[in-house]
């Protein structure tokens, strides 16, 4: 297959692919704990919120280190051999 060049690593990529996810989910985790407190449902609300900050934290952490990939450069533009970005490998 031919060479082709990518602007991201893989792990780029599944760092990009896990923030969007955690992102998703903390918007999602609004409406779950909306939903609860209009039910009157105290240990829903509670463990909604205390889910949302942890993936808070996981989002934070997955960001601090995609930003730390970014500013050391060098991460992308690896040459790939006929795979999509973030599928090396993978079936």
């Amino acid at each position: 297959m031919a060479q082709e060049n990518y602007p991201i690593s893989n792990v780029e990529y599944d760092l990009l692919s896990v923030l969007h996810t955690k992102l998703q989910g903390l918007e999602a985790y609004k409406k779950y704990i909306e939903d609860a407190r209009k039910e009157n449902n105290k240990e829903c609300e509670q463990m909604f919120n205390e889910m949302m900050q942890q993936d808070r934290q996981h989002a934070e952490r997955l960001h601090q280190t995609l930003a730390s990939f970014v500013s050391r450069g060098g991460q992308g533009m690896q040459q790939r051999t006929g795979t999509q970005p973030g599928m090396q490998g993978r079936a």
